[in-house]
C-alpha cells in the first residue's frame, strides 16, 4: 500500500537535513594529517551564535591518489588530541579578520571548536595557523556559506533608527 506523499515527505526531509552537516564539512590535509572543517551548527545564518568545526586526525597513506583526495575518502578518526593552544584559526570575510582560540571536545580526541557570530552573509576563509606534533599548519580552508538571516524571520523585524528613537518610544509607553 502506498503512503500518502504528506507522510513521506516529512521522513525525506528528517533523512536530508539529518546527513547535511556532515557533507557541508571540507576536507583537506597537512603532511600525515588529515583536516576537515565545517560549521558548528548547520545551515549557518548570519547574526547567530556559532562556531567553526575543525577535526583532526591521521592520514591513511592511498597509493597513487592526490593527499586531497585521499583525505576526502577518508572518515575522522582517532583524532589527534593536545593541539588546543599550538592551532589558531584566522577567519576572515571581505576584508575583516579574527583570530579565533581552539576548544576541544571533551568527549572526542582531534575535535575542536572555534566560536564566532557570523554577522555577514558569505563566503568566509578559515586560515589554520599552527604545527600538529612538529608538522608546521598554514592552510587556507572554506566553510560552507553563511546564509542570511532575514530568509528565515518571521515576521519581519522592526527597524528602528537608532537607540534615540527606541529610548524615545520607551518613554511614551512609560508615560501611558
Amino acid at each position: 500500500m502506498l503512503r500518502p506523499a504528506y507522510t513521506i515527505i516529512p521522513i525525506l526531509l528528517l533523512l536530508i537535513f539529518s546527513t547535511h552537516s556532515s557533507l557541508a564539512h571540507t576536507v583537506d590535509s597537512v603532511g600525515e594529517y588529515r583536516l576537515e572543517i565545517g560549521w558548528i551548527d548547520e545551515p549557518v545564518f548570519s547574526m547567530e551564535t556559532n562556531g567553526i568545526e575543525l577535526l583532526i586526525s591521521r592520514l591513511v597513506p592511498c597509493a597513487g591518489i592526490h593527499s586531497i583526495e585521499c583525505a576526502s575518502q577518508q572518515e575522522f578518526k582517532d583524532g589527534i588530541a593536545g593541539l588546543e593552544d599550538e592551532i589558531k584559526i584566522q577567519l576572515t570575510s571581505h576584508e575583516s579578520q579574527i583570530i579565533l582560540p581552539l576548544v576541544s571536545d571533551h568527549d572526542i580526541p582531534g575535535k575542536y571548536y572555534a566560536f564566532v557570530v557570523p554577522t555577514i552573509a558569505g563566503y568566509y576563509q578559515a586560515n589554520l595557523l599552527g604545527n600538529i606534533n612538529g608538522t608546521i599548519l598554514s592552510i587556507s580552508m572554506h566553510p560552507p556559506k553563511v546564509n542570511e538571516r532575514a530568509y528565515i524571520e518571521f515576521p519581519e523585524p522592526a527597524g528602528y533608527a537608532d537607540s534615540r528613537e527606541l529610548a524615545k518610544l520607551n518613554e511614551e509607553i512609560n508615560s501611558l
